[in-house]
């Protein structure tokens, strides 16, 4: 397949073994092994410029992928600097059950996750009222993340 991608200016050939169709809140991409290098990784449907062949059956597929397969929790809660009564206003917001709201992600999609749910796991906000959710497994899902 002809590739283009923000690493470099030129359109690669990719051999590729797809598995699953992703949607994101801003655009597809497919969930594939690519032999270039040697790896699962997301492939954005719009940088395709072109199918030059099909190959045969793939030596990868989904139960290959580790990342794919392992689901991992993003556990949101109400910001600790906030005020009791903040807190309970944020978790009604939120729909938290004991203090929190757990979503189970697959590690692969967490950077999507992380992006639909508007985080940004490299900066507290001076306020508070401002941040209103932190992520109680920030060290787990930042693993995933990047």
């Amino acid at each position: 397949m002809g590739y283009m991608s923000l690493s470099s200016p030129d359109e690669e050939s990719r051999i590729i073994a797809s598995h699953t169709l992703v949607c994101t809140p801003l655009r597809w991409h497919v969930r594939a092994y690519c032999e270039k290098n040697r790896a699962f990784r997301d492939f954005v449907l719009s940088r395709f410029r072109r199918i030059n062949g099909l190959e045969g059956d793939a030596d990868f597929t989904k139960a290959d992928d580790k990342r794919w397969n392992n689901k991992i929790d993003i556990v949101l809660v109400p910001d600790s600097r906030l005020t009791d009564y903040q807190k309970a206003i944020i978790a009604y917001d939120y729909n938290m059950q004991e203090g929190k709201r757990v979503f189970s992600v697959r590690s692969a999609l967490v950077p999507y996750a992380v992006q639909a749910l508007n985080l940004d796991l490299t900066k507290i906000e001076a306020r508070p009222q401002a941040q209103q959710l932190m992520v109680a497994n920030l060290d787990e899902v930042r693993c995933h993340a990047f």
